[in-house]
């Protein structure tokens, strides 16, 4: 899968230095992902779940969440969060 927003990753670890294996992981294991749809992504990490449009990713020992748009005819993956799983609780997805 080809992975958009790759800086936020990076600003994500590099502001919560904990995080960086797990990211980095994370990363490594979506670029070399060939998912068809979300049962795919499941397979892949049994954790993840939906939340309205994105696809929402347990990382770092359930601390952080990457909120991404997956669009799986395009083989694209668009990071388009990085956040604590604080932060994420006051999101609202419809």
């Amino acid at each position: 899968m080809q992975i958009i927003g790759r800086d936020k990753v990076s600003a994500a670890y590099k502001k919560h230095s904990q995080w960086k294996a797990s990211l980095t992981k994370w990363l490594v294991t979506v670029a070399d992902a060939d998912w068809d749809n979300f049962a795919d992504v499941r397979q892949t990490f049994a954790s993840a779940s939906h939340a309205g449009k994105y696809v929402i990713f347990n990382i770092a020992h359930n601390d952080a969440r990457i909120e991404a748009i997956v669009n799986y005819a395009d083989k694209r993956v668009m990071v388009t969060d990085v956040m604590t799983h604080k932060d994420y609780d006051k999101q609202v997805y419809k």
